[in-house]
């Protein structure tokens, strides 16, 4: 608690940046994720092949990620923006598929 009361105007600071961090992921997520999910939807055997590839990459943790992508980013708010938007839009695309093409029973239990 001593160290907060010290250091309460960083701490604060950070935590704004957190959540800026966090905003501009999810919105970067649902820019990417919710037109792809809606213009794959509307695709036969695609729709197929998009779905298997997002739920491979889905069971790929976000810190897994994360660390994967240090070596070629480096350590920073842009890898970090990339792995929490790369791991948003892969939700986004599969919700967007299934509620498309009336197979969302599945996310129903989700919501």
């Amino acid at each position: 608690m001593e160290y907060f009361l010290k250091h309460y105007d960083k701490i604060f600071e950070l935590f704004l940046e957190h959540v800026q961090i966090s905003l501009y992921a999810v919105l970067l997520a649902a820019v990417i994720g919710v037109p792809i999910g809606i213009y794959v939807a509307k695709k036969g055997l695609i729709k197929q092949i998009v779905l298997s590839i997002v739920n491979a990459i889905y069971t790929i943790p976000s810190l897994a990620l994360f660390t994967i992508m240090i070596p070629v980013l480096g350590i920073g708010v842009t890898p970090s923006m990339i792995a929490l938007a790369t791991d948003g839009a892969l939700a986004w695309i599969e919700h967007r598929l299934l509620l498309w093409t009336g197979d969302g029973h599945s996310v129903k239990g989700g919501a």
